[in-house]
């Protein structure tokens, strides 16, 4: 018999919309011999929604999860705990940040993907930065600003950009995804409306230089000692850099070389510097590794995603069918290891 899994989806971050198209994609995907899809909307404000509301909000066109149905606030967690195990997809803040994983975890409840201290250290970049630093891997230099800190100091703050990163380059908040609130800061008359934009969707703000070179992507499957690895993906973005638009924009003119164009000496080390990168934070079940690679083949890690999207244009799901795996049979391996996970727990 197919065995339940809550796929939950919206939630509360300003990639609201891509966890609704990615939920949409990995229902469609799911084998239905072996799982049966309980849709589990969170809307922008939070509410859970009843499951019947949640599979019209993936059936349908819309874009958002409002609250106009009738909110699971007394028995949503009954409906997960009357699931094999949940799928969550909710991208950034309440979701991807350990959060969600937390309530699972209270609950005793199977769920695809990173837990809670991996969570937390793959959505703050500074955090998961200082762990590969640490653990000698190679990042780029980076400054972290508290944004209570940030009034009165713009003067001191300038002068160390330029005496310690220099420009262009990459001004962020440390705990965000789809590259929202991200600027190129070309010089230093930039530099505080970068910083001020980056502060509306994070108290903790991340500059990092500018490492000017491919950018190349690689997604794992695997816990605590994954051995797959995918073949790589390279982005080219006409862009300053590969922002919301170019991600998600059916008018992209961003370019995705699969495989990237690489040598195989680089390309074997990057897949086990993803290895590396995901094993020394502790992820578990899946997550996405993003390298820059320069002229001079120096590689450089850029970031860690535990929820990557799952839409159609999304890497994650495209580097392992271009691997040979199937997008339902990614989605199965998934599950299996959350199941395989919960019994070793």
């Amino acid at each position: 018999m197919a065995r339940r899994i809550a796929i939950i989806f919206g939630g509360q971050s300003p990639e609201h919309e891509i966890s609704v198209l990615s939920a949409r994609n990995v229902v469609d995907a799911l084998d239905d011999k072996l799982w049966t899809a309980i849709p589990l909307a969170v809307a922008t404000d939070g509410q859970w929604l009843t499951e019947t509301h949640s599979a019209s909000i993936l059936s349908s066109h819309k874009k958002t999860v409002e609250n106009n149905g009738v909110p699971l606030i007394e028995n949503g967690l009954d409906i997960l705990k009357n699931c094999t195990a949940a799928f969550p997809l909710i991208h950034g803040k309440n979701g991807e940040d350990g959060t969600l994983q937390g309530l699972l975890e209270m609950a005793n409840i199977a769920y695809a993907g990173s837990g809670v201290s991996a969570s937390i250290l793959g959505m703050d970049k500074s955090l998961s930065k200082a762990i590969w630093q640490a653990a000698g891997l190679p990042i780029a230099r980076m400054i972290v600003l508290k944004k209570e800190s940030i009034p009165g100091s713009e003067a001191a703050i300038s002068t160390r950009i330029s005496n310690e990163i220099g420009y262009p380059c990459y001004v962020k908040p440390s705990r965000g995804g789809s590259s929202i609130g991200i600027s190129r800061v070309q010089s230093e008359e930039q530099l505080h409306q970068a910083i001020a934009l980056a502060s509306q969707w994070d108290n903790k703000i991340l500059i990092e230089e500018f490492i000017d070179g491919q950018e190349i992507e690689c997604a794992i499957i695997g816990n605590g000692n994954p051995k797959a690895a995918s073949c790589l993906g390279e982005v080219s973005s006409l862009n300053n850099f590969y922002d919301y638009d170019s991600k998600y924009s059916p008018n992209s003119t961003t370019q995705i070389y699969i495989p990237a164009r690489i040598s195989e000496n680089i390309a074997g080390k990057l897949r086990d510097l993803a290895v590396n990168a995901y094993t020394s934070i502790g992820c578990k079940g899946f997550a996405r590794v993003d390298f820059f690679v320069n002229k001079q083949e120096q590689i450089v890690l850029s970031e860690i995603n535990t929820i990557p999207g799952f839409t159609k244009t999304s890497l994650f799901p495209r580097l392992w069918e271009a691997s040979g795996l199937s997008y339902s049979a990614m989605l199965t391996q998934i599950l299996e290891l959350a199941l395989r996970r919960k019994e070793r727990e």
